[in-house]
């Protein structure tokens, strides 16, 4: 994942000149995100969608090492997996949000979103990729809510 968004962020670099770029990050909360809370027997994910800046450049020397620890640093220093930003935004009162000048107004153009790999969960099991299609994984008529979505 890491090493993916800093390549992500050094090609819109290199693409655009814009040294930083926003994105939406989305987050599967299978992580352990609270203490004492066992998710091992539950189904799913629990989604989060959040917005991050990545620095694709290089800096100074133009090594990549640092810009992939730059990456891996900032989102380390994202509470919680960034799954804060859309209890803040989606159930807050937002009249109360603005007059203590908080303003959630980011709108990323570009969406990232890590599935992991799936191979790894058929190692040592007798779990299998079904041989049938599944057919169009997202409708025709769907909006994009991304000029890019990475997933």
């Amino acid at each position: 994942n890491d090493l993916l968004l800093a390549a992500l962020g050094k090609a819109v670099y290199d693409w655009s000149g814009s040294e930083r770029v926003l994105i939406n990050l989305e987050g599967h909360g299978r992580e352990a995100i609270v203490p004492d809370v066992d998710i091992t027997r539950t189904v799913g994910w629990f989604t989060s969608q959040f917005p991050v800046v990545l620095d694709g450049s290089l800096g100074e020397g133009g090594h990549t090492a640092r810009l992939i620890k730059r990456t891996k640093e900032g989102l380390r220093h994202i509470p919680q997996k960034g799954i804060g930003y859309g209890i803040l935004r989606y159930l807050s009162d937002m009249n109360v949000l603005e007059k203590a000048g908080v303003q959630l107004q980011a709108q990323p153009e570009i969406s990232f979103n890590y599935l992991g790999q799936f191979d790894q969960d058929y190692k040592g099991n007798d779990l299998q990729p079904s041989a049938y299609s599944i057919g169009v994984p997202v409708s025709t008529n769907a909006a994009m809510d991304f000029a890019l979505d990475i997933n």
